[in-house]
């Protein structure tokens, strides 16, 4: 299955954002996870595992960027498991609206769902209109 311009430029395009913001905020969270500022709250476990888990989403969140270039190199070939770490990753950036603000919420999201859109597009087209064909 070759891939159609407008997979590589949705799938870079996502890649792009998911990654720096990704990073960014990975980047935050570890630092604080270091540094120890979970101490400074009442419930430290429960500030610990919070941060545990948002650096947790940002690697999701990289990892389907990741999963999503390889999917365009191998020609679709891994497309399952692209789609269920698109998905994933698109919960977990709607699950962002509760830890960050909006906007870094939403371009997160939305740099999910343009990874998964990138593999969506090609096989809903092949399955509703390649197939009535015949």
């Amino acid at each position: 299955m070759k891939s159609a311009p407008y997979q590589y430029i949705l799938t870079f395009l996502g890649a792009i954002i998911g990654v720096l913001l990704s990073l960014a905020l990975g980047f935050i969270e570890i630092r604080a996870l270091i540094e120890g500022i979970y101490v400074l709250y009442e419930n430290q476990v429960a500030q610990f595992l919070r941060l545990i888990f948002r650096f947790m989403m940002m690697l999701l969140l990289l990892a389907n960027a990741i999963i999503g270039i390889i999917v365009l190199w191998k020609k679709g070939n891994l497309v399952t498991v692209s789609l269920s770490l698109g998905f994933g990753a698109a919960f977990i950036g709607i699950l962002c609206f509760l830890f960050y603000e909006w906007y870094i919420a939403l371009a997160l999201t939305l740099s999910a769902l343009m990874i998964v859109a990138s593999s969506i597009i090609p096989l809903t087209r092949q399955r509703f209109f390649l197939e009535s064909e015949d």
